[in-house]
């Protein structure tokens, strides 16, 4: 069993096409650093709704909010969990467990 860290990147990102958030999760073995492939990884953004998305071979992926409000300048991502098979998650371990988002 692994125990994970997660980190998130895109600290600003507001699609102008699609008007939503939009975070780069990166879930890593905290023992070895490696990327970890297969997690799933939930949460949801203040402005409304739950994302979630499956890692790669890199250890990453993209969560995106619905349209935000054109009015809302700004919302955060908050991890609620990283699933995966024979995977331990430790929140205690994360770089990152919210993210502030900001239109540009």
């Amino acid at each position: 069993m692994a125990n994970l860290s997660l980190g998130s990147s895109q600290s600003t990102a507001v699609n102008a096409a699609v008007a939503g958030a939009v975070n780069t999760a990166t879930v890593r073995d905290v023992h070895s650093s490696a990327p970890v492939a297969n997690a799933l990884v939930s949460g949801r953004f203040s402005s409304g709704g739950s994302a979630s998305c499956t890692t790669g071979s890199t250890g990453r992926c993209t969560l995106s909010s619905a349209s935000l409000a054109s009015t809302l300048t700004v919302t955060s991502f908050t991890v609620s969990g990283v699933a995966g098979s024979g995977l331990v998650y430790d929140a205690n371990q994360n770089s990152a467990s919210q993210l502030s988002i900001s239109k540009p």
